[in-house]
C-alpha cells in the first residue's frame, strides 16, 4: 500500500502586520515563526527550521513553532528530531489532533507502526472527521498484517470523502490480500473512475483472479461439465503447494496447485466396486485417451512414492501413494462415497466426454 505523507500545517500566519512591516529584521517570536512558514512553503526547509528555532528561543512554549518545525524535519526525513518536536508540542497542548497525527506519520515513516496506530487513534478520538488520519492508520494496520482493520479504516475514508480514489485503491489492495477478489475489482474500478492511477500490474493480477473465479463458477453452473483434476502430492513448504482435506475422512494432505491430469486426458469412466483385504469400497475406473495414457505413464514413472489425489469440482475425494509406474492407460480410484454418488460422478464425466 502506498504511504501517503501527512504534514498538516494547522498553524496559520500570526501577526500579519509584523510580517508586512518588519520581515527583514525579525525580532519577535511571531515574526520568526511567520518567516519560517514562508520558507517552508517555498521549500527552504533548512532556513524554515532556523527561523522556527529562533522563535522557540524567544518563546520556549511556542507550540505552533514546535509543530511546524517538526513538519519541516519530517519533510527532510529527520523523523527522530520531528518526533521530539511533536512531543514538545503535545506537552504544551495535549488536545490538538494534528500534533498526534503528525507524530504518528513520523513513526510510520520510521516503521514503528504500533506507535503510529496509537497516535492516529488518539488524533481520531479528538477529531473523528480527519479522513487523512483514517487513511494513514489503515496503511499502518496493513503493514502490520491486520487487513480487516485496514479495510475498516479505508472504508471510513471513502465515507468521509467519496472522491478519494487512493483510498478505494488501497482498500482494493487489502481486499486482494484477503483473497476477496470481487470486492478488490470493484474498488480498483472505482479508483480509476475517480482519476486515480492504479498500478497496471496490480490491475492485471486482480483481473486474472476475478476471471479465474468466474470461469470456475461458469463450469460448475453447467450441469454437463465436471471439473476433474488429478494432482501430485508435494512438500508443504514447496512454493507451488497447497493444503487439501479429504471430504469424508477430513485427512489433510499437501498437493501441487496445478493438476497433472484433467478431463482432456480422459476417454471415459466406469463406476465399480473394489475389494481390498475383504473390504468392499466404491470406486472409479478412469480410462485415459492416448494423450492421457502417455502423460499418466510418464507422471507415475517419475513420481513413485509420491501421493496422487483426485479432485472433483475442487473437492478432494481420494488420495493414494504411487507404488509403481501405471502404463496400461487406466486407473482404479477408491472413493469413500455411496454407490449412487460415485455413479453420478461417472455419469457427469461420461456426459462431458459425449458418451
Amino acid at each position: 500500500m502506498k504511504l501517503r505523507s501527512l504534514g498538516i500545517n494547522i498553524f496559520v500566519l500570526i501577526g500579519l502586520f509584523f510580517l508586512a512591516v518588519s520581515f527583514v529584521f525579525a525580532e519577535t517570536s511571531e515574526e520568526y515563526y511567520n518567516r519560517g512558514l514562508v520558507d517552508s512553503k517555498q521549500g527552504n526547509l533548512s532556513q524554515a527550521i532556523s527561523n522556527y528555532t529562533k522563535a522557540i528561543e524567544l518563546d520556549p512554549n511556542f507550540m505552533m513553532a514546535y509543530g511546524n518545525r517538526g513538519n519541516a524535519y519530517s519533510r527532510q526525513g529527520n523523523f527522530t528530531q520531528a518526533i521530539s518536536d511533536f512531543n514538545k508540542a503535545i506537552t504544551i497542548n495535549p488536545n490538538l489532533a494534528e500534533n498526534y497525527s503528525n507524530r504518528g506519520n513520523a513513526y510510520s515513516r520510521q516503521g514503528n507502526f504500533t506507535q503510529a496506530i496509537s497516535d492516529f487513534t488518539k488524533s481520531i478520538e479528538i477529531n473523528p472527521k480527519l479522513a487523512d488520519v483514517y487513511f494513514l492508520r489503515g496503511i499502518a494496520y496493513g503493514e502490520q498484517g491486520d487487513l480487516s482493520q485496514a479495510i475498516v479504516d479505508f472504508s471510513k475514508v471513502v465515507e468521509l470523502d467519496p472522491s478519494d480514489g487512493e483510498a478505494f485503491n488501497n482498500r482494493g489492495v487489502a481486499y486482494y490480500r484477503t483473497k476477496d477478489y470481487g470486492k478488490a475489482w470493484q474498488d480498483v474500478q472505482k479508483a480509476q473512475l475517480l482519476g486515480f492511477e492504479v498500478s497496471p500490474n496490480f490491475l492485471q493480477l486482480v483481473k486474472k483472479e476475478v476471471g479465474s473465479i468466474q470461469k470456475k463458477e461458469d463450469q460448475i453452473a453447467q450441469k454437463d461439465v465436471i471439473i476433474f483434476e488429478i494432482k501430485l502430492g508435494c512438500d508443504k513448504d514447496a512454493a507451488n503447494c497447497q493444503k487439501a482435506t479429504l471430504e469424508e475422512s477430513k485427512e489433510e494432505i499437501f498437493v501441487e496447485k496445478s493438476p497433472v491430469i484433467t478431463l482432456e486426458d480422459i476417454a471415459r469412466s466406469k463406476a465399480i466396486s473394489i475389494t481390498v483385504a475383504g473390504d468392499t469400497q466404491e470406486g472409479l475406473n478412469i480410462i485415459f485417451n492416448s494423450k492421457g495414457k502417455e502423460r499418466f505413464a510418464k507422471i507415475t514413472s517419475q513420481n513413485v512414492g509420491k501421493k496422487i489425489a483426485l479432485f472433483i469440482d475442487g473437492n478432494l475425494l481420494s488420495a493414494a501413494t504411487i507404488r509403481e509406474p501405471i502404463l496400461i492407460g487406466e486407473i482404479l480410484i477408491p472413493i469413500d462415497l455411496s454407490n449412487d454418488k460415485v455413479k453420478s460422478i461417472r455419469d457427469r464425466i461420461n456426459q462431458a466426454k459425449g458418451i
